[in-house]
């Protein structure tokens, strides 16, 4: 309805990074308490915004959808990477707090270190893009997600290429 109407508007895919990991080490019920922590985290920083005709949705798994006015976008991103960093220390015991990863089993036998949990956002300018299709905007957040979990610690990019 937004593409049709013309309405300019900002989408953004935010997935967390290491999460797979977290789940294995810490169970599936923890991680569905750091999904609920970090929706419930999610919909205040948009709302906060203060427009209505923003959105968020969850999309499953780790893995959220948001939409926002374009002159917004970059504020509520650095919001979220702001408030998801407060919060995601808690989510691990002390020793992997300290330590600033954590270290696993895989099926082998083998140890492994990953990071802590971050965030990335994907954010497409639909208003810069010129978006036509629903298509178009799942194709562009894919590629600007990917480069965007490469990078270290929780980070955004908003895709403003024409």
């Amino acid at each position: 309805r937004r593409l049709a109407s013309g309405q300019l508007f900002a989408i953004a895919h935010m997935d967390l990074d290491a999460f797979s990991v977290y789940n294995k080490k810490y169970g599936f019920d923890h991680g569905d308490e750091v999904i609920k922590k970090t929706a419930r985290m999610l919909v205040d920083a948009v709302n906060t915004s203060g427009k209505a005709e923003s959105y968020v949705g969850h999309a499953g798994s780790d893995d959220f959808i948001f939409i926002v006015p374009v002159e917004g976008v970059q504020d509520t991103c650095k919001t979220i990477i702001d408030k998801f960093d407060e919060m995601a220390p808690g989510f691990y015991n002390e020793e992997d707090r300290q330590q600033r990863c954590v270290h696993w089993e895989d099926r082998k036998g083998e140890s492994h270190e990953s990071p802590l949990l971050t965030c990335s956002i994907a954010v497409v300018d639909v208003q810069s893009t010129r978006i036509r299709h629903m298509a178009e905007i799942g194709a562009r957040t894919a590629e600007v997600r990917a480069f965007t979990k490469q990078l270290e610690g929780s980070n955004f990019i908003i895709d403003r290429r024409g």
